[in-house]
């Protein structure tokens, strides 16, 4: 993954609502030692938020995507909009998008999954489809949809599980960071 900011604070210049998501505060740290040492803190859950806004797009989504399918989500009602969020991920086109917008507005918006197709949703063009208007999606959109995705996750654990979801999580950011999304998927 190629992450083009230099520092922590890079990201929160980028993303202000990234602030009313964390805790911590943004500091010159280089983003992935930042990541590293939010999930060690007294707030382990802003390494996910923080990540959330760090990655691309695609990349957000496809983390939000192997976090679930890592926690053995994503059957019954959640399994088409997680379907529909990995669809996009592999094939990052507006049918794909447009779909994942769609399996998320009839998903339950308690779900993770629902999130997760909301991350691909969100991602771009028309976020309203069938409205009178266009109505272009906001560039922080996805990373707030993806951080509901995981924290709902992790959260919908017994609270003894609870740090095991949250470091898988973190493990999974930091796979997404070395594998080549490009190469993965073209």
């Amino acid at each position: 993954m190629r992450i083009k900011f230099h520092t922590a604070e890079d990201v929160l210049t980028a993303f202000p609502t990234l602030g009313d998501d964390l805790v911590a505060r943004p500091d010159g740290s280089e983003p992935l030692r930042y990541v590293r040492r939010l999930a060690e803190s007294a707030d382990p859950d802003d390494s996910v938020t923080f990540f959330a806004y760090l990655a691309p797009r695609r990349e957000a989504v496809w983390w939000s995507c192997r976090c679930l399918e890592a926690l053995e989500m994503g059957d019954g009602a959640g399994a088409a909009a997680l379907a529909a969020a990995n669809a996009w991920v592999a094939r990052p086109e507006e049918e794909e998008r447009v779909a994942a917008l769609r399996a998320a507005e009839a998903g339950d918006m308690q779900a993770a999954e629902t999130w997760a197709a909301l991350g691909a949703g969100w991602s771009g063009g028309n976020i309203a489809p069938d409205g009178p208007a266009p109505v272009a999606a906001m560039a922080h959109l996805t990373a707030k949809a993806v951080r509901a995705a995981v924290l709902i996750a992790i959260a919908s654990a017994p609270g003894e599980a609870r740090a095991a979801r949250l470091e898988r999580c973190v493990a999974e950011a930091f796979a997404v960071v070395d594998e080549d999304i490009e190469a993965r998927f073209g």
